[in-house]
């Protein structure tokens, strides 16, 4: 196995028609980048994560990433967002169905076994000059390092570290 630890699929929503783009592997260290405003789903090789937190560290403002990955039938989620400079946390609510957390501001999760389904967002941006460096028509985000989405998944078989699921891409 290596360093490999999984996969990343970038998936998006044409005409309500979910359409996979890319994949490419996970190492044991992962740092993902790419595009907003389409979905990131993440498959870990032993199983789902009960435990996982991801950190939107370059979302600019405005925009969002769809976060999903692959959790068995009857998992329960406690879904927060925190920041470490910011304080506080918020608890995120369950959602009836995907339409509400693409309409929300992530704030709301959405779980239709297989799929958990996150609309990831910076809360503390602010579109302000001061959050990028911009010359001649390109500009680079700041990194922040403090917005966090912690997923706490209880599965039904009870057991530890990893819960048993196939990996399969969303087709919403």
């Amino acid at each position: 196995m290596g360093s490999q630890a999984g996969t990343s699929t970038l998936f998006y929503l044409d005409q309500g028609v979910s359409r996979v783009n890319k994949t490419s592997l996970i190492t044991k260290n992962p740092q993902i980048t790419g595009v907003s405003k389409v979905g990131w789903h993440i498959s870990v090789d032993p199983g789902a994560p009960r435990t996982m937190r991801v950190g939107s560290f370059q979302i600019p403002f405005g925009q969002w990433v769809l976060f999903a990955s692959n959790y068995p039938t009857g998992t329960t989620f406690n879904v927060t967002v925190s920041s470490r400079n910011y304080g506080g946390m918020k608890i995120l609510t369950k959602a009836a169905n995907l339409d509400e957390v693409m309409q929300g501001n992530g704030d709301k999760y959405y779980f239709s076994a297989p799929h958990l389904y996150i609309k990831m967002i910076d809360r503390y941006r602010t579109g302000a000059a001061t959050e990028y460096w911009e010359s001649h028509g390109a500009r680079l985000y700041n990194v922040y390092t403090d917005n966090f989405y912690n997923i706490d998944a209880t599965c039904s078989d009870g057991g530890t570290g990893f819960c048993a699921v196939a990996n399969t891409v969303p087709t919403v």
